[in-house]
C-alpha cells in the first residue's frame, strides 16, 4: 500500500507502507505505556546516557528523529533554538501520541524509504531501532542519502561481543533481528559514508541485568538513586575504557557523513 505524505523538507512524496499490518494493531494506548517504561531506572539511564551523546552531538539546523517513537529525543531538544526536529514514524499512534506532546512536525513514513531530499538534513538520530530490522544497511545508506556533508548520524547497533547476543544466537537458529556487530566491524558498515567520531560501549545495566533476576533487583535498586546513576553516566562517558565488551549489549556511535 503507498500513501502520499507532506514533509517539511521535500513536498509531496509516496512511501511504501511495508509493516502497517502489526503497526495498525499498536494504539494510542500502548504507545503511552512503551512512553512510560523509560521511567524504570534502567531504562532511565540507557535513556540519560543516549540524550547526553545527542545534545553533545546534534548540528545546529534540521534535526531528524527517525523513528521518533514517545518523542523522548525530540522532547529533549526543545530548548535548543538553533535546532528544528522534524519526526517520523510509521505507526500513526506513535505519531498521535507525540502531537499530543510536541509542537514540532511530524511525517507517517518509512524509514526504509525516507521521505525527504537528498543532502536536506543535519543531523539524524535513529535509538533503539536497527536492532530489529534485518535491512538496517539498507536503512544507514538512506540516512546517509539525506544527511548534508558533514551532517552526523547518531544511532546504536546491537554488539556481538555482549553475551546475552552470542547465546541467543547459538539456541536460536532463525535470528529473526539484525546480525550484531564487533567493534572491529563498525567502519566497514560506513565505509564510503562517513567516519566514526565519537564511540561508547552501552547499555551494560540492562545487560546485566538481564543476566538474572537477583541481578535485575540489584541493579533496579542501585539506578533508583539519582546521585549514583549520574556518577555511573559520568562513567560511561568519559572513561570509556572501564567497561568491557561483554557486558555491553548496544555500540552508541556518531558518525560523520564525508
Amino acid at each position: 500500500m503507498l500513501q502520499e505524505v507532506e514533509t517539511p523538507l521535500c513536498g509531496s512524496k509516496k512511501i511504501d507502507d511495508y509493516s502497517r499490518l502489526w503497526m495498525e494493531n499498536f494504539d494510542v494506548q500502548n504507545a503511552q505505556k512503551y512512553h512510560a517504561k523509560f521511567g524504570r531506572p534502567t531504562k532511565r539511564y540507557k535513556h540519560d546516557v543516549q540524550l547526553a551523546v545527542v545534545k553533545k552531538w546534534v548540528r545546529p539546523g534540521i534535526c531528524l528523529d527517525a523513528p521518533i517513537g514517545s518523542g523522548r529525543v525530540a522532547d529533549s531538544l526543545q530548548d535548543r533554538r538553533d535546532v528544528k526536529v522534524v519526526g517520523i514514524d510509521l505507526s500513526p499512534a506513535f505519531l498521535q501520541h507525540c502531537r499530543g506532546n510536541l509542537d514540532i512536525p511530524l511525517v507517517l513514513g518509512d524509514i526504509h524509504t525516507l521521505p525527504f531530499a537528498t543532502s536536506s538534513v543535519d543531523t539524524i538520530v535513529c535509538l533503539q531501532t536497527l536492532f530489529g530490522l534485518p535491512r538496517y544497511r539498507d536503512i544507514i545508506d538512506e540516512f546517509m542519502r539525506i544527511l548534508k556533508k558533514e551532517g552526523r548520524l547518531i544511532l546504536n547497533l546491537p554488539n556481538a561481543a555482549y553475551t546475552n547476543s552470542r547465546i541467543f544466537r547459538v539456541f536460536r537458529k532463525n535470528y529473526p533481528y539484525s546480525t550484531p556487530s564487533n567493534y572491529n566491524e563498525l567502519p566497514d558498515i560506513f565505509s564510503g559514508h562517513g567516519t566514526i567520531v565519537d564511540y561508547y560501549k552501552h547499555d551494560w545495566a540492562d545487560g546485566i541485568a538481564s543476566l538474572h533476576p537477583v541481578l535485575n533487583k540489584v541493579i533496579q535498586r542501585m539506578l533508583v538513586w539519582r546521585s549514583i546513576q549520574s556518577w555511573l553516566i559520568h562513567l560511561e562517558l568519559n572513561h570509556k575504557g572501564l567497561l568491557p565488551q561483554w557486558i555491553s549489549a548496544q555500540h552508541l556511535l556518531v558518525v560523520e557523513r564525508s
